[in-house]
């Protein structure tokens, strides 16, 4: 069973921000939101935690929020919070 892959996460954040009208939650409304609705998607090694108590698919999430903010998909605008850059609307548009 393999983990659920980053390119999925940042689909499914990308996603959820485009659903903000100005593109921009917390991480943490981003991850509850991501386990609100893909939650019932996530697989048992997602669901593992870590030595901390973090779930996996959590660590995987802010990984690819950390990969969208080197290609430009989003900024962080302040401490804790995505928002969508153009390149990252045309990209959640596609």
């Amino acid at each position: 069973m393999l983990r659920t892959q980053e390119r999925v996460h940042r689909t499914r954040i990308l996603t959820l921000l485009a659903e903000q009208a100005d593109g921009t939650l917390t991480a943490e409304e981003c991850l509850r939101l991501l386990e609100e609705r893909y939650g019932h998607l996530f697989n048992e090694i997602d669901l593992e935690e870590h030595s901390k108590g973090v779930k996996k698919w959590i660590t995987r999430a802010r990984k690819s929020s950390s990969l969208m903010f080197q290609e430009g998909l989003i900024e962080r605008p302040s401490r804790g919070t995505w928002k969508l850059t153009a390149i990252g609307w045309a990209e959640a548009r596609k």
